[in-house]
């Protein structure tokens, strides 16, 4: 899921990864509710494709009880906050704490990734020039021994720097995450026929 305030870049992000012919546009409608899902593959180093089940999130606060919903059902989520916004930081805070609250109650194994987007802006656009420390800071208070380090990323939805980097990186952590232990049976798991391929929501 992508998750985050409105007007973060979330949408930009989702249609860049998942829409080829898609072209950045700098004003585009917000996102209402959930967007339909949309699959996303990643190549893996091993050759082998992972797809992922994507979901962009509306990021107005009307919303944020349909997203928690969904989020019930998720492996993995991107936060992401605009370097424009100092506000977003503080909605990434707040996602945050609701996926560690699910973490607590329901044990759910949900992975994360912090992004600060819209990294490609001018100076006189920043809104706040100590974005970099703060995002890092954050992601490492959010990193746990139980579900790992939380991995922040520098990430334009405009000219696409890191944007791949940040669903691969998804991809490794959800299967570390659901790989058997040493006491799981040696079945392997079900793929899809001439595939090989698992898919997560």
């Amino acid at each position: 899921m992508l998750l985050g305030a409105s007007a973060v870049g979330k949408s930009c992000i989702f249609q860049r990864t998942t829409d080829k012919e898609w072209k950045f546009l700098e004003e585009i409608n917000a996102t209402i509710a959930v967007t339909k899902p949309q699959m996303k593959p990643v190549q893996m180093a091993d050759g082998k494709e992972f797809k992922i089940k994507l979901w962009d999130c509306g990021g107005q606060e009307r919303f944020t009880n349909i997203s928690k919903a969904f989020l019930k059902d998720a492996r993995g989520c991107i936060i992401i906050f605009s370097v424009d916004s100092t506000k977003s930081l503080e909605s990434a805070k707040k996602w945050i704490d609701s996926i560690n609250h699910m973490r607590k109650e329901d044990g759910k194994e949900i992975q994360i990734i912090l992004a600060a987007n819209k990294v490609d802006l001018p100076p006189n656009m920043v809104e706040f020039k100590d974005w970099r420390e703060e995002g890092k800071k954050l992601a490492e208070k959010s990193s746990s021994p139980k579900y790992g380090d939380v991995p922040f990323f520098e990430t334009s939805a405009k000219t696409g720097l890191n944007v791949e980097k940040v669903f691969k990186k998804m991809a490794e952590m959800i299967i570390k995450a659901n790989a058997p232990g040493p006491d799981a049976p040696s079945t392997p798991p079900a793929t899809k026929e001439g595939g090989g391929c698992c898919v997560f929501m």
